[in-house]
């Protein structure tokens, strides 16, 4: 149980990454 939580935080956290870049780089394209 343990692991899975914390395979759920790392998943989790790489998505947060991966949209935050991808919010960055539409606001790039919009300038």
């Amino acid at each position: 149980m343990l692991l899975g939580f914390i395979i759920g935080l790392f998943v989790g956290a790489l998505i947060g990454i991966f949209l935050m870049c991808l919010l960055q780089s539409s606001n790039h394209n919009k300038r």
